[in-house]
């Protein structure tokens, strides 16, 4: 049974409610109890019936649908996809959350002791002018997919992946849960790209060391250097528009991290 106030892992404050897009609405306006908050404003939260059944499908019979215990009909009447669309304000010496307007997706579960809904995931919010992506679903053995192109890649991932202007070697789709969630670019400078919807570190390097934060175009960026067994490895991490990304450069590479930004 979850609690009438809960603590989600992206430090959301939520309060179940018995009308789901009510609960989302709870968890937004919760956002002006942080420190880092100087406003926030709710639009709209209504319930996606088109996400709620593409969401539905995708977690049915999969490993987390499992581990939660969420049968293919427990997802059939307790299971609703809520999106939402607000503006915030946020402090940025004291955050680096991306501000303005905003839209997001939220998924929440009904206990079936209280009927209330309460969130279990949600994706990272997207500026309201930037169309969150629905990739297609593949069924493949192999979670890598080789393209020959990058507009390929890009009907693969359902969204645009801005590129250098020099040569590349290798277009690639890295497949998550049979869905395209990737994008690689490897270059012949021995370069490489990556591009995802959503946030975190995708680099797909442990252990590297922070060098120095910067910033682009109002984007903050992290420059980490991997110090390994043959030669060190430098990369750039940030995250733009409700997406994140990676790049590894080589000797005189860095500058090409503005230029990925300003694409």
């Amino acid at each position: 049974m979850i609690s009438d106030l809960q603590l989600l892992e992206d430090s959301w404050l939520q309060t179940p409610s018995e009308d789901p897009a009510e609960t989302v609405r709870s968890a937004i306006e919760a956002q002006a109890q942080k420190e880092y908050t100087i406003a926030v404003r709710v639009e709209y939260a209504q319930v996606d019936e088109e996400e709620t059944a593409r969401a539905a499908k995708e977690y049915s019979g999969s490993d987390l649908a499992k581990s939660r215990g969420w049968s293919e009909g427990y997802l059939a009447e307790h299971f609703v996809a809520v999106r939402a669309r607000y503006y915030a304000e946020y402090d940025h010496v004291k955050t680096f959350l991306d501000d303005g307007n905003l839209e997001q997706c939220f998924y929440l579960t009904r206990d079936l002791v209280t009927g209330k809904w309460a969130i279990e995931e949600n994706t990272s919010p997207y500026p309201a002018s930037c169309p969150e992506p629905r990739p297609q679903p593949v069924q493949l053995p192999n979670p890598i997919i080789t393209v020959e192109t990058a507009a390929e890649m890009e009907q693969y991932l359902d969204f645009p992946v801005p590129l250098l202007d020099k040569e590349a070697e290798a277009y690639t789709v890295l497949v998550t849960d049979n869905i395209p969630a990737m994008g690689q670019v490897n270059y012949v400078d021995g370069s490489q790209f990556r591009v995802q919807y959503g946030s975190g570190d995708i680099s797909g390097i442990y252990g590297g060391t922070l060098e120095e934060t910067g910033e682009i175009d109002g984007v903050a960026v992290s420059y980490y250097k991997y110090a390994g067994t043959d030669s060190a490895i430098t990369y750039a991490l940030w995250e733009q528009n409700g997406f994140t990304y990676s790049y590894i450069y080589t000797a005189g590479g860095k500058g090409d991290v503005g230029k990925l930004i300003q694409k």
